[in-house]
């Protein structure tokens, strides 16, 4: 598959058939594809000594690879991909198709409600024979569980479907098919998860080989972190194989409840998240995280996600240091203005004008000399208190431990003392400081 052809400039994805959108291209593109594909074509021959071409221009299949222009994102060329390879494996792997007597052996697709039945499971069976009377091992988030099985049923043939009956109840079936199982205690079986049924003497094996599936398919997660929920296992599997540098604290198959909201509630802010692939938020949930300010990032597209985490994610580290720069002192100049002491002491309350840089509450003062004078406990203008203050605007201050007269004088110029941690901070902030 040669993904990502939409990247080239000023692609028309107008068809999904490579063939027909090839012929949708300008000169240029048509030229840049065969570049690319002609690069990829010699470095196969170089490293592994295929020979390979462009699908639609290999002569013999047993003689050359055939690559496939596809694009993953808009859906260009999927069609001719499913196409070759099928017919790659109906022409070549025929012969070595094998079907074994014993254990039944298959992939839950769907799990659903049917009405009459209950809880069933949609299966693609591929080997070994089911019977009614066998014993059902399936995989769930927490483990291997057994049941029996209550209906087995293959769709009936087109001709025969009414609305009231699509499908027909059977004793036993063969591989390969598409069936529905009814059973008790279905509903913690998860899309994706391997199925296996066994008769009493073959129950141990069927067990085993269903834990090893499950095994095989285990995530590594942390003790905090985002969640990551999605349709199938191996919906599940593919997001987890793409993420890299992000702690997960959970994996697992299904809907978003208002558990998994719990879940990442308390996680530091950059991890208050969940990735969710293809699969569907309940309105609990969603509420819920909006009230608890929690991110849901939703796609059927997995690099969505993660390029809208990492979006979200330089945002809130943005917001996180402009909230950090106004919580600590500012380089300022103060100049008091004469005839505008409204308190001496006790605090000292004066109009001042910011002669220069950015004045914020909580900063301390001294003069020119060096002489500390007392902290700014407040920041006002017209009845109004300011987070701060800009060069050229005058305000009143508020200044504890000080007195007008024995501390400064009416007139004077004062500056913000910045200490060795605020320097430190301002220095790491330094693309944020605006004046």
């Amino acid at each position: 598959a040669f993904n990502k052809i939409d990247t080239l400039h000023g692609w028309n994805s107008k068809h999904q058939l490579f063939t027909k959108n090839i012929k949708q291209q300008n000169e240029r593109n048509v030229n840049a594809l065969d570049e690319k594909i002609y690069e990829l074509m010699s470095d196969l021959h170089e490293e592994v000594e295929v020979t390979a071409d462009r699908f639609d221009r290999v002569e013999s299949f047993q003689k050359k690879a055939a690559l496939v222009p596809i694009s993953a994102m808009t859906g260009v060329g999927i069609p001719e991909l499913l196409m070759v390879v099928t017919g790659l494996a109906q022409k070549y792997l025929g012969d070595n198709l094998e079907v074994h007597e014993g254990m039944g052996k298959g992939t839950v697709l769907e799990v659903s409600q049917e009405k009459g039945l209950g809880t069933t499971t949609d299966v693609i069976h591929y080997d070994g024979t089911i019977e009614k009377e066998d014993k059902i091992v399936y995989g769930t988030s927490n483990g291997v569980k057994i049941t029996d099985i209550r209906a087995l049923m293959c769709p009936r043939p087109l001709e025969e479907i009414r609305l009231d009956e699509k499908y027909e109840r059977v004793e036993k079936v063969e591989p390969a098919s598409g069936i529905k199982i009814a059973g008790k205690d279905l509903e913690a079986v998860v899309s994706g998860a391997p199925i296996r049924t066994a008769s009493e003497e073959e129950l141990d094996a069927a067990i085993e080989e269903v834990e090893e599936e499950l095994e095989s398919v285990e995530f590594d997660t942390q003790r905090q972190g985002v969640a990551v929920k999605a349709d199938s296992l191996g919906s599940l599997e593919a997001v987890m194989r793409e993420i890299e540098d992000i702690d997960v604290q959970k994996a697992e198959v299904g809907n978003v409840t208002k558990s998994d909201i719990i879940e990442v509630e308390n996680e530091k802010p950059e991890e208050r998240a969940i990735f969710v692939f293809n699969t569907q938020v309940t309105d609990q949930a969603r509420q819920m995280a909006l009230d608890k300010g929690v991110k849901i990032f939703q796609s059927k597209v997995i690099y969505e996600i993660f390029e809208n985490y990492t979006r979200w994610k330089d945002e809130l580290k943005e917001r996180q240091k402009k909230e950090a720069l106004n919580s600590i002192s500012r380089p300022a100049k103060i100049r008091s203005i004469p005839d505008h002491v409204f308190n001496r002491s006790k605090p000292a309350v004066v109009g001042v004008k910011v002669v220069d840089g950015i004045l914020t509450a909580g900063s301390s003062v001294m003069t020119l000399k060096g002489d500390r004078i007392g902290k700014i406990k407040s920041v006002q203008a017209e009845n109004q208190t300011l987070d701060k203050a800009e060069k050229g605007q005058e305000v009143a201050v508020s200044i504890s431990n000080a007195t007008v007269g024995r501390d400064f004088e009416e007139g004077d110029t004062l500056v913000v003392d910045i200490n060795g941690r605020e320097y430190k901070q301002l220095r790491e902030l330094k693309d944020f400081l605006t004046a």
